[in-house]
């Protein structure tokens, strides 16, 4: 192991599961919104957003819809970079599951008994979403080597710096 890299320290383990622990709250609430039964009171928190804003000065042609198709974005984007971020898994997977997700709550919403109107509009934005979401996570996700705490050290690869080692048994630059 080189000088310049950072093992793993207490605090951002511990950083990572308060992080790991405030994902799992955001999550476990995001889920009872999607999956609770009554749209009712959705709608009512959408119509509040659109007054709220509406009273500062946002034009009216920004309707209640449009505020629900970006918090169906929002909503996803965050899931997203959870996904990327927190747990630590690739873009495309958690892409991927959270659009499944998406479809399995719609697919829930049409259901007999439940009063929600299932929406391929809602679906296409929770995709939008988390593909934002866990794109946007992925560029700011450090990688090994560039200041996440790994090594960047690879089997067989010499870091810069290390210019006139010996290769194959011959010295190099001089």
């Amino acid at each position: 192991m080189s000088v310049d890299s950072h093992p793993r320290t207490s605090a951002s383990t511990a950083g990572h599961r308060l992080a790991a622990a405030v994902s799992v709250v955001v999550v476990v609430l995001l889920l009872g919104l999607l999956l609770w039964p009554d749209g009712l009171a959705l709608n009512r928190a959408v119509v509040r957003l659109y007054v709220f804003f509406l009273e500062r000065g946002m034009p009216a042609a920004v309707t209640p819809d449009v505020y629900a198709v970006l918090l169906n974005v929002l909503v996803f984007a965050l899931l997203g970079g959870i996904g990327v971020l927190v747990l630590r898994r690739r873009p495309l997977p958690v892409t991927g599951v959270l659009v499944a997700f998406s479809v399995a709550v719609e697919l829930f919403q049409a259901l007999p008994g439940v009063a929600r109107d299932p929406s391929l509009l809602d679906v296409a934005c929770n995709a939008l979403g988390a593909a934002l979401g866990a794109g946007l996570a992925s560029v700011l996700r450090p990688h090994a080597g560039r200041g996440d705490g790994g090594s960047g050290d690879q089997a067989g690869v010499d870091q810069p710096g290390h210019e006139g080692r010996d290769v194959g048994g011959e010295r190099l630059g001089g």
